[in-house]
């Protein structure tokens, strides 16, 4: 099922309000769209946007993810993950990252997004795997791991050259 012509207008208003930076009035405009439809990928990237910018990580997190399989983008799986990381859950984040890397292999910064999260948890050898790939692709980024205090444990690991 789904937008109809009223659905449509309602989501035209969200996205015009939205464009003005105006979210509260998106995401009221959200809220009159018939119910049966808030899956349809339209609604669901809307709400994301609005939750992001209103920093409702949690929100995000929920509005976001039945839409990221329907997505052939990192930056959506990196923003899920960001939005899981900021409620505290690091599992949540490793999921969502674990799954755009099976869906787009080749990855770098999902690699890398990954081998973080692996490294909070203590899988530190599957962690080390993933940073491999990523430097492998860009050994440009070694120096950045270096500086980046989610993969101390690894720096004694990762070779400057």
């Amino acid at each position: 099922m789904g937008l109809d012509k009223t659905d449509t207008k309602f989501l035209m208003a969200a996205e015009g309000y939205a464009d003005l930076a105006l979210w509260l009035d998106a995401n009221a405009e959200l809220e009159r769209i018939n119910p049966d439809v808030w899956h349809v990928p339209e609604v669901l990237f809307l709400r994301e946007r609005i939750y992001r910018a209103l920093e409702k990580w949690d929100l995000m997190a929920v509005a976001g993810r039945p839409a990221l399989d329907d997505r052939d983008d990192v930056s959506a799986a990196i923003e899920l993950a960001y939005a899981a990381r900021r409620e505290n859950c690091i599992e949540g984040a490793r999921l969502i990252l674990s799954s755009a890397v099976n869906r787009l292999p080749g990855s770098t910064v999902l690699e890398y997004e990954l081998a973080r999260c692996e490294c909070q948890l203590g899988e530190i050898e599957s962690a080390k795997g993933r940073l491999h790939r990523a430097f492998s692709l860009h050994p440009e980024l070694r120096l950045q791991a270096l500086e980046d205090d989610e993969l101390a444990p690894l720096w004694d690991t990762i070779p400057i050259l």
